[in-house]
């Protein structure tokens, strides 16, 4: 089986533990180099791309527009996530604009029990160079 190939960290650190006390069991110094846990980078404002869900933003009225976001666990529907701190700033600002030109046009977001309306998915991508969006409706 691939489990007697593969060790574990406590077994990691008992084979550690026996090769610094003569015992003679392998240890690497590179392999436990290769096992460290390292973040890269910031964990705010990293994401240069977003696929956002849309949904109305009221049952009976298109003047509300439409609102962005991410399905809520197990179901389809939209949370908004306005000022989402992983988003690139830009995507966020993007995100605020579209919201409110879809209340300015009165675009009909999808919707699933009757199969109809205009906009379903809005997809952003970041040109890091610029900050400019890519933006696929």
């Amino acid at each position: 089986s691939i489990q007697k190939h593969v060790l574990s960290s406590t077994q990691r650190r008992n084979y550690k533990n026996d090769y610094s006390s003569g015992g003679g069991g392998y240890y690497d110094e590179e392999e436990e180099e290769f096992y460290k846990v390292v973040v890269p980078s910031s964990t705010t404002q990293w994401r240069t791309q977003a696929k956002l869900a849309v949904a109305p933003s009221s049952t009976w009225s298109r003047a509300q527009g439409c609102k962005l976001g991410l399905y809520e666990r197990y179901s389809h529907n939209v949370l908004s996530i306005p000022d989402c701190a992983v988003h690139h700033p830009s995507i966020n600002r993007a995100v605020e604009m579209i919201v409110e030109a879809t209340k300015k046009v009165r675009t009909p977001a999808f919707t699933e029990d009757t199969g109809e309306g205009l906009l379903r998915y809005v997809q952003l991508q970041v040109e890091l160079s610029t900050g400019k969006i890519c933006l696929t409706l």
